[in-house]
């Protein structure tokens, strides 16, 4: 039996769920809007669990506010 969770229109951290894009072997995988504007691709699990929050523009803004306080 298939279990199919509909996450459409949820937040995670900065990225809302848009629909379903593909699979990860029994994993779906999300498109998700992320807050800068870009679109990512994301499993479900690293939805729910945290791992992902934005498309990485986090990432990057946590980088250049470390090189910046370095130099």
């Amino acid at each position: 039996m298939a279990y199919s969770t509909d996450i459409t229109g949820e937040h995670f951290g900065r990225l809302v769920a848009l629909r379903v894009c593909g699979k990860s072997g029994r994993e779906n995988i999300w498109s998700c809007a992320c807050s800068c504007g870009k679109v990512a691709k994301v499993r479900l699990s690293n939805l729910r669990n945290g791992n992902t929050v934005s498309c990485g523009c986090r990432r990057r803004e946590i980088l250049d506010s470390i090189i910046f306080e370095v130099e």
